[in-house]
């Protein structure tokens, strides 16, 4: 009975990268926590322009006014950086540190930025020690902060705390970095988290550098901490009819299509091609690509980018030439990587990628006449010769096409004959 989940988001100040933490939103409001605390650094700040501080608590608070269950300020450095922006905190939230117990866990909700630099001040810890002692036999104390205070070496601050949380279980939780980084200090976890929409490489878990909502379900035992990858929360609408039609192109394999390059000489030593992209959604298309570099070919250009307007097709001439004249048989199809992007507001773009390979054939092979039947025995005696090689990757199925990695998995000969009636 005593079991519930809450969700943390990160930093979203410090290099915002718009559109995440509304993404955030609507994830969150797929998942249905009791309530989401923040760790701070919530919008910009670092300006003396009232009119525009305000501004970006317009658009913080519109964005949390969009969530279904509470929402749990904390101020970062970046929302407390001047005299003026600590008043409008004060004026929008009154308390910069606070506390409540939720179900039998005390959430201690602290200000890091308490003094010019970090740390906290006297006033804050005599509030720490007062409601510690209000509240001796919760089973669990969260606290929640901006900067990882327990990072800075020789804080007495910091050390105070610890010694009032001596003898009770607690869990720590921090953001201000932009990395992940759980540690372990006198048996209790410390979690920095990452981002939620502030800057960063995005580089993975390895480096703890990812957007993310820490999901906790409290247990008899303590909190239990699932860290959910923006990018791995789906909703019930990832895929409809109406998505379906505005991507129908990609999804039938038919928005990227680079034509076969046919040439009548026995030998190939130039020519041309035509890449067509095909739009169907309602949206603007943008399309990059570039040709791997190839052992016998030069393609113009060999890197491309492109808009490609809604509801609209758009063609593309590529020119492919060679050094000396080469056999069909001899060449190795250029492939060409390629990748399709839609924005939307307030949203990630929808991004489609893929590899188009440029076939390059001979327009006409040898067709002789036969003089007598072609036996189904299985046996070759009655054919000469198979002129036509065909060592390209061939859309057996997806599963062939991701596996190949070259002529030696599959390539095969065929011929062909004519008589009066066949």
């Amino acid at each position: 009975a005593g079991r519930f989940h809450f969700a943390i988001v990160a930093d979203r100040a410090g290099g915002n990268r718009a559109g995440v933490l509304a993404e955030a939103v609507r994830k969150l409001n797929l998942m249905q926590p009791a309530f989401v605390l923040s760790l701070g650094d919530l919008q910009e700040g670092y300006t003396s322009d009232p009119g525009l501080y305000r501004s970006f608590w317009e658009e913080l608070t519109g964005l949390a006014n969009g969530l279904e269950m509470p929402f749990f300020y904390l101020p970062g450095n970046h929302d407390l950086a001047t005299p003026a922006l600590r008043q409008e905190w004060t004026g929008r939230f009154g308390r910069d540190f606070y506390h409540f117990v939720y179900r039998d866990v005390l959430f201690l909700c602290l200000n890091s930025q308490d003094l010019s630099g970090a740390g906290t001040g006297e006033a804050q810890l005599a509030y720490i020690r007062k409601t510690l002692a209000a509240n001796p036999e919760v089973p669990w104390t969260l606290l929640f902060l901006h900067q990882p205070l327990w990072m800075t070496p020789g804080l007495k601050a910091w050390a105070a705390v610890e010694a009032m949380l001596e003898n009770r279980p607690y869990t720590v939780f921090a953001g201000h970095r932009h990395t992940y980084y759980k540690t372990v200090r006198k048996g209790r976890d410390h979690i920095m988290l990452a981002t939620t929409g502030a800057g960063s490489q995005l580089r993975g878990p390895l480096y703890g550098e990812f957007d993310q909502i820490a999901w906790v379900s409290m247990t008899e035992d303590g909190p239990r901490v699932a860290n959910l990858i923006l990018d791995g929360i789906l909703g019930p609408d990832v895929r409809t009819p109406a998505t379906d039609a505005r991507f129908s192109a990609f999804l039938r394999g038919g928005a990227v299509k680079l034509a076969p390059l046919v040439f009548s000489a026995p030998a190939f030593s130039g020519g041309g091609t035509q890449l067509r992209l095909r739009n169907d959604a309602d949206l603007v298309m943008k399309y990059r690509a570039y040709f791997e570099p190839h052992a016998d070919l030069r393609m113009e250009p060999d890197r491309l980018s492109l808009v490609v307007p809604p509801k609209s097709e758009r063609a593309l001439d590529v020119k492919v030439s060679s050094g000396k004249p080469l056999l069909a048989e001899d060449l190795s199809p250029p492939s060409m990587h390629w990748a399709a992007y839609y924005e939307f507001p307030n949203e990630r773009p929808a991004t489609f990628e893929g590899v188009s390979r440029l076939i390059i054939e001979r327009e006409f092979y040898g067709c002789p006449r036969r003089t007598g039947p072609v036996v189904l025995d299985g046996y070759l005696d009655e054919w000469s010769v198979l002129p036509v090689l065909v060592r390209d990757v061939i859309d057996l199925s997806g599963a062939a096409n991701r596996l190949w990695t070259g002529p030696e998995d599959l390539s095969f000969r065929f011929g062909t004959a004519y008589d009066d009636e066949n």
